[in-house]
Formats: C-alpha cells, sequence, structure tokens
C-alpha cells in the first residue's frame, strides 16, 4: 500500500512539473454568465481564451515560456469599444495564480456628451504573495499618488512646471521603493515601463536632468533584456529621454492577407512603385478613416505618378478591420496585420496612422504629409 501511494504522488509530482502551463482561477462576484477573455500582450489575437463566469469562477492557462504581460476583459467591452479596453494585468508566475475581482456596469463616452455601457473591474485582489500581488500594490499606490491630477493641452505648460514635477519625484521614489523590495526583473521592468507611460513623463522635454539620471540608473540596473512587448517599448521611451536615434527603420518583409484572403509580398508591392507608402491604421483613428475617404478620388492620380499607398491594418480583432473597409469603400491594396509585434518593431509603430515612403529600391524616403495629394511633391 505504501508502494503504491509512494508511486502515485511520484507521478503526481511529474506530471506538475511538466505542466506547460499555471492557472489563473478568478473569483468574480456580481457577473454570472458573463463572458470574459485572456490574451497575452503582443500574441495574435486569436490565441486568446474565451470563458464565461460559471458559479462565481473562471479559470485562465498562462503558459510557462511567456514573458508579457497578460489581459483579461469583457468580450463586450472589445466587440463594442475596441479603443477603450478596461482590463486585469496579470503578470506570468511560476505558479498557479489566484484573485478576486468585482464586475460592474459602467458608462463610457463614445462621442460627443453620448454615452453607452460598459464593464469595469473593481476591488482587484491576488491572493497569491507572487509578482501580481506586488504588480497590484505599485499600481494602488500610484493612482493614490496621482489622484486629482489631469491632463490639459491647454494648461499643460503650467502643469509641467507647477503640478507634475511632485507627482514625478514621488513616482520615481515609489519605483525605488519596489525595485529593492524586488528580485524579479520582469516586474521591474513592468513597474517601471507603466511609470513612464503616465501622462506627467509624457513631455521628454520637460523630464529634468536629475530624473534623466534616476530613470537611466533604474533602467541600467535591469539585468535582462526580454523580446517582450513592455521592454521594447521601455527600451524607446528610454531612447527619446536621452535623445538616442535608434528609430532608423529599415524595409523589412512581411507576407499578409487582404481582404479576399489573398497573400501578398510587400517587398514586391514595393518594387513595382517609384514610391510606396506603407500606411499603418484602424479601425477606431479618426484621422485615418477621414484620409481613407480623402484618398477615394486621388488614388487613381498617385498611382498614375508612379505612387501608392498601401493600407496595413492593425487592429486587434480583423473584424474591425473587416467592418471599416466595408464602410469606407476601400478599394486599393488593403492588408490585415493585426497585433503583430515583430512588425510593430520593425516599423517603430506606436501610433496611427504610422506612414512610412519607401522608393522602389526599398529606401527610407523622408517626407512628411497630410493629404494624398501632397505626396506628389515627392
Amino acid at each position: 500500500m505504501k508502494k503504491i501511494i509512494l508511486i502515485f504522488l511520484v507521478v503526481f509530482i511529474s506530471c506538475n512539473k511538466n505542466k506547460e502551463f499555471n492557472e489563473i482561477i478568478c473569483n468574480v462576484e456580481k457577473a454570472e454568465g458573463l463572458e470574459l477573455v485572456y490574451s497575452i500582450n503582443g500574441e495574435d489575437f486569436k490565441k486568446r481564451q474565451i470563458q464565461k463566469v460559471k458559479n462565481g469562477k473562471v479559470i485562465f492557462k498562462s503558459f510557462k515560456e511567456t514573458t508579457e504581460m497578460g489581459y483579461i476583459e469583457s468580450s463586450y467591452n472589445l466587440d463594442k469599444y475596441n479603443n477603450q479596453r478596461r482590463v486585469v494585468r496579470v503578470l506570468p508566475e511560476k505558479n498557479s495564480i489566484n484573485l478576486n475581482f468585482n464586475i460592474t456596469k459602467d458608462s463610457t463616452e463614445i462621442d460627443s456628451a453620448i454615452f453607452a455601457p460598459i464593464y469595469s473591474f473593481k476591488k482587484i485582489v491576488f491572493t497569491n504573495n507572487g509578482n501580481n500581488k506586488k504588480f497590484q500594490n505599485y499600481y494602488d499606490k500610484k493612482i493614490n499618488i496621482s489622484k486629482g491630477i489631469y491632463f490639459s493641452y491647454s494648461e499643460r505648460d503650467s502643469l509641467n512646471k507647477y503640478v507634475y514635477p511632485e507627482i514625478k519625484r514621488k513616482l520615481l521614489n515609489l519605483y525605488e521603493e519596489k525595485f529593492k523590495e524586488s528580485k524579479n526583473e520582469i516586474l521591474k521592468i513592468e513597474i517601471l515601463s507603466d511609470m513612464l507611460k503616465g501622462f506627467v513623463f509624457e513631455s521628454n522635454e520637460d523630464i529634468t536632468q536629475e530624473e534623466r539620471t534616476k530613470i537611466n540608473l533604474f533602467f541600467n540596473k535591469i539585468k535582462i533584456k526580454p523580446n517582450n512587448n513592455s521592454f521594447y517599448k521601455l527600451q524607446e521611451k528610454i531612447n527619446e529621454i536621452n535623445k538616442i536615434d535608434k528609430n532608423k527603420i529599415e524595409f523589412t518583409e512581411f507576407i499578409l492577407e487582404d481582404i479576399n484572403h489573398q497573400k501578398h509580398e510587400l517587398s514586391k508591392l514595393v518594387e513595382k512603385n517609384e514610391f510606396t507608402v506603407l500606411y499603418f491604421w484602424t479601425a477606431g483613428c479618426g484621422p485615418c478613416r477621414s484620409f481613407n475617404k480623402k484618398l477615394k478620388s486621388k488614388n487613381s492620380i498617385l498611382n498614375n505618378n508612379g505612387i501608392e499607398i498601401i493600407h496595413i491594418n492593425v487592429d486587434l480583432q480583423k473584424k474591425y478591420w473587416e467592418k471599416a473597409t466595408k464602410e469606407d469603400s476601400i478599394f486599393w491594396t488593403n492588408l490585415y496585420a493585426g497585433k503583430n509585434l515583430v512588425l510593430h518593431k520593425k516599423y517603430n509603430i506606436r501610433f496611427w496612422p504610422t506612414k512610412i515612403i519607401f522608393n522602389k529600391n526599398k529606401e527610407l524616403i523622408d517626407f512628411e504629409f497630410n493629404e494624398p495629394e501632397d505626396l506628389l511633391k515627392l
């Protein structure tokens, strides 16, 4: 009998060791039957996991090889408001993750003075003493430091001069505190990345030399450089703060599908024109949609002059691209890339639209334009 128990324990431990994933066990209040989604930052959104809340619980899988932040969110929000994500952030852990949260139905402004329902996550508590509990503790303290502080373009100068410096000082002190507490490099990256994404650090010109020195000190103490989205964006921000130009873009080949599922090699599209514009856009980008409408009457003129604009959509879900394509009557070359992390890195896509021009030799052309006809000056 003892031998059987011993064999069972050995098999059980061995199975757990070889398990490729940890469970994310969510205890959810006030959301029975609601459909939730779990996705990994930078991964193809097709790989997302979808579960309904049943008996106050949802369980997702967190695969051990990832170093990326994961997001739990409502399917309803994703379907209705692709550009207004309300999420629970989940860092990878060595063991299973347990957390509790409530879901409430709030309202969001979808247009000027037009509001619609949206689901929000409240009272998020990680019960394991791991990276997520530490990140949530940092995040709660950050929110408390920034409480009552707002961003305004019209008041930007005075805010940067009189209000933000004290907030930045407190946030840098908070990071220093968390840096000393944690031995996990991924956690350090996520906290520093999150902090520098905030609006108080948005203007690189208003970051003082003292602040810059402190930020660089923190960054240089990070011992690893993972190939993940957070580190990439953090590196870009550090380069901007230090005014290092590492954004020289070189042509990189990608094979992407059009609306009819036909595959296209970017190199062949670029080689056939004198000039080719790679126009990266999303369905929720107002200026992009406006440009689409203007291009309808100008496209043939550009083509006759050896210029082609290739639309490349980077929406999280293909259905938003398909809907916008139909609404804007796009008939020119229009490809779908989705949240392709490699493509975003290679072409330095951080906002929409991102416009990149190559000549037929795949050489980058430095030229700014707003209207389609501006390209005739090339």
